[in-house]
């Protein structure tokens, strides 16, 4: 099975499936083919059913058609085709079919159209080599016009891509001849050319006589239409002055049967305006008086405005003021609140040292005593330092004893002091001693506090607010006034 195809449009390829001895059939149906002879492809295929019908039918030939680049360009000019565009599709087209042919070099031959339409002998040979007969001699092509071919040839030299893919395909295909070169007469060119340019200053100078006179006969009639129009507005103004003459003697009467009677009409339209007037007189002085007493009542009640915000404005001052003085008092009844406590607290410590005294049985003994009396001062120093430390916690207004109770009940369960169970274990479960200050916020914002291992109250009120440390930031207002912990 032989398949003859072309893959660059042009009308070149019409005529030699012409020549071409086999079964002529379109693109689209060669797939359905199953024969053994030679198949011709009338129009252009692409070159994806090319790589197809190699997979597939596994031709023993596969002959393909091309048109090199100067006479692609050529009719691309003359079809009105951009040159850019038209390069761009060739070598697209080009460059795929030559990546294909290094695949496929067995079966697949390449032939330039251009050299076989030049020269029948070898293009008849080549194909009979390639078992495939022609049937009829060549017919005339249309030949491609030397300015066409000129830009194209220069176009191709100048675009190095371009010409590289150009001599590569013709090295790639089967050469019919050899000494085929792309040739312009140059001196029937120029005489063209030159005889174009005589055509083009005649119809030149005969186009701007057409103009001049075309100015002209755009003059003249410009005057003519002026001059009808004159004709026609007098005309219309005759018609009309014969119309008003005419109807000028029943106007007039009209006019003074119409002035009687707008004269009768204005007289009695005259009498009932000097009693509306009369009327009107009565309900302005009415109006001002009333006008009058809504300006004083106005003026009484802005007095009795600025009044009321005068006793507003003093309202609030005092409310500010008295605001003021019960948050000093609130601050002095936390500190005596807390120095009360503390000293309750050291009351309380007296009392069970007094208790114990008297029950204690060591002044009764004598050595047994004595021998760990060291052991007992160091344990009662370590005590007596616990109890300055609550003590000063106590004296402290970010202790509230009664709101620590009621915050945490398992704390007034039990038989331990508020005070004792915050500074034992209350700050290093991360409770509050009041609602105005945060032992856990403290220690993440001040770090050295938290590596000193001290509790976070204590270092507050011995170090840190000399230090100008802050006790706390997240305090939130709730709806009751009392300030609290998110």
């Amino acid at each position: 099975m032989n398949i003859v195809l072309n893959v660059t449009e042009t009308e070149r390829w019409s005529v030699l499936t012409q020549c071409i001895d086999g079964e002529l059939c379109l693109a689209e149906e060669i797939e359905s083919e199953k024969g053994n002879g030679t198949y011709v492809v009338k129009d252009t295929c692409p070159l994806p059913l090319v790589e197809k019908l190699l997979s597939e039918k596994r031709p023993n030939k596969i002959v393909i058609f091309y048109q090199q680049a100067e006479y692609y360009l050529a009719e691309s000019i003359r079809c009105k085709v951009p040159l850019a565009v038209s390069s761009k599709k060739w070598v697209l087209i080009i460059d795929k079919l030559l990546r294909l042919q290094r695949k496929n070099r067995s079966s697949l031959v390449l032939i330039n159209i251009e050299q076989a339409l030049s020269d029948p002998d070898g293009f008849k040979k080549l194909l009979n080599e390639l078992h495939i007969k022609i049937s009829v001699e060549n017919k005339s092509v249309i030949n491609v016009d030397d300015f066409s071919l000129l830009v194209a040839c220069q176009f191709v030299v100048q675009t190095t891509e371009l010409a590289q893919i150009n001599n590569l395909i013709q090295v790639s295909g089967q050469l019919i001849n050899t000494s085929l070169s792309i040739t312009i007469d140059l001196e029937c060119f120029i005489h063209t050319n030159r005889e174009l340019l005589e055509k083009y200053e005649l119809a030149c100078l005969h186009n701007n006589e057409l103009k001049t006179e075309n100015v002209e006969l755009k003059n003249k009639l410009c005057k003519v239409e002026k001059n009808e129009k004159k004709v026609i507005k007098e005309k219309e103004q005759l018609l009309s002055e014969l119309e008003r003459n005419s109807v000028d003697s029943v106007d007039k009467e009209k006019e003074i049967f119409d002035l009687k009677q707008n004269f009768i009409k204005l007289d009695k339209k005259n009498i009932e305006l000097g009693i509306d007037c009369n009327k009107l007189n009565v309900l302005i002085k009415e109006s001002e008086e009333e006008k009058r007493l809504l300006f004083a009542q106005l003026n009484h009640v802005q007095e009795e405005i600025e009044s009321c915000f005068n006793r507003e404005k003093d309202a609030i001052f005092k409310i500010k003021k008295y605001e003021r003085e019960i948050a000093k008092l609130e601050h002095k009844l936390r500190n005596t609140n807390a120095d009360l406590a503390s000293k309750n607290y050291r009351l309380d410590c007296l009392m069970n040292d007094i208790t114990n005294m008297k029950r204690s049985v060591f002044w009764r003994t004598g050595a047994p005593v004595r021998a760990v009396s060291n052991v007992i001062s160091k344990s009662k120093t370590q005590e007596q330092k616990i109890q300055k430390d609550i003590e000063l916690i106590l004296s402290s207004e970010f202790f509230d004893t009664e709101w620590y109770m009621n915050k945490y009940p398992d704390v007034a369960e039990s038989t331990i002091s508020p005070a004792e169970h915050y500074l034992r274990f209350g700050a290093q479960e991360g409770r509050f001693p009041s609602p105005l200050f945060s032992g856990d916020w403290y220690l993440k914002t001040y770090p050295d506090v938290a590596k000193s291992g001290i509790n976070p109250l204590l270092h507050y009120i011995k170090f840190g607010k000399a230090e100008g440390r802050t006790a706390s930031v997240k305090l939130l207002q709730d709806l009751s006034g009392k300030v609290v912990y998110e």
